[in-house]
């Protein structure tokens, strides 16, 4: 009895199951089959550039069926030179010159200072000057001090005739020129202070000397010397100065002479020609000139003389030996 429902029959062509791990393992095989043919074309393409621009030559790229798709012209330049650029960058060196070479093509490249170097160089050129003066302020420096000085200055001289003498040796000479500046000045003052302790004992024989200055002088020489000797330890040394405010060697000659009517020349190494000479310092009288061409004083007798000493100690009364230390000029105008 028929229940109207149908039932399949088991003679049916049974239906083929779908296999997804079949399928999806062949879909991978084609792209990975058509990926390998891609990479081989793009290895193919840039084969053909590369030796396209090695030989210059026009290389054709054709599909598969043989027909010209793309045709790319690759020009090669002549030169190497013309594809490359050289550089070189040299640094400066102290005390160097380089020779540089570059396609055949020598180029010297000449040393210039740096800017480190002309600093110190500068600085040793007025270090050298400021010696330079130290060397004619501090002649009562011992000889082996002065000598030093001279030593420094020479070593300077030389090195600053050389542009390419280092830092170090500029700075070193540097350091060399100013101990030997501060030793000449240490020892000119130790000479001066000598002096002045000598002339501090010798006081009351300083103040007979002008008595018997005063005495012997007659007229206008004892008028001269007592004008004279009223400015000693009052009055200083000013280089090229001709008043009582401060005054040089010969600016106090002249003031002095001036003040009683007698004119002088302004520089000493003029007054050493005036008057009439007189033949030795035994021969000379209270109210001479001595004179040269570096200094110049008023002879008060006793073998000493009134002048403008220096800087450090103004006008004082010094012996004749002391105030000249080559040979001099004794002139009369009385």
């Amino acid at each position: 009895m028929s229940t109207g429902k149908h039932r399949v029959s088991s003679a049916s062509t049974p239906r083929t199951p779908f296999n997804t791990k079949g399928a999806l393992f062949e879909a991978t095989q084609a792209i990975s089959r058509n990926m390998k043919a891609i990479k081989i074309g793009t290895i193919a393409v840039s084969t053909v550039l590369v030796a396209a621009m090695a030989t210059g030559a026009t290389p054709s790229l054709a599909n598969t069926n043989g027909t010209t798709t793309l045709a790319s012209a690759v020009s090669r330049s002549q030169t190497r030179t013309d594809l490359t650029t050289e550089t070189a960058t040299v640094a400066k060196v102290e005390g160097a010159e380089w020779s540089l070479s570059s396609d055949s093509s020598n180029i010297n490249v000449q040393y210039s200072m740096t800017s480190e170097q002309t600093a110190s160089r500068d600085k040793l050129v007025t270090a050298y000057e400021t010696a330079k003066q130290a060397y004619g302020t501090y002649t009562s420096a011992s000889k082996a001090v002065l000598d030093q000085l001279g030593a420094a200055m020479n070593t300077a001289a030389d090195h600053l005739k050389d542009t390419t003498t280092s830092v170090d040796t500029y700075n070193a000479d540097i350091d060399a020129l100013n101990k030997a500046i501060s030793s000449a000045k240490s020892s000119h003052a130790a000479a001066t202070a000598a002096a002045s302790r000598s002339a501090a004992s010798s006081s009351s024989s300083a103040a007979s000397a002008q008595t018997f200055s005063s005495a012997e002088a007659t007229g206008t020489a004892a008028d001269v010397i007592n004008y004279a000797n009223s400015f000693v330890g009052k009055v200083p040394y000013v280089w090229g100065g001709t008043t009582p405010s401060g005054w040089d060697c010969s600016g106090f000659v002249q003031y002095v002479f001036g003040h009683y009517g007698i004119s002088l020349p302004r520089v000493s190494g003029a007054q050493a020609t005036v008057g009439t000479a007189v033949s030795s310092l035994a021969e000379a009288k209270p109210g001479d000139i001595i004179a040269n061409s570096m200094h110049a004083g008023i002879y008060i007798g006793n073998g000493k003389v009134v002048n403008a000493l220096n800087p450090s100690q103004g006008t004082q009364i010094t012996p004749v030996a002391w105030a000249f230390s080559g040979s001099y000029s004794i002139r009369r105008v009385f």
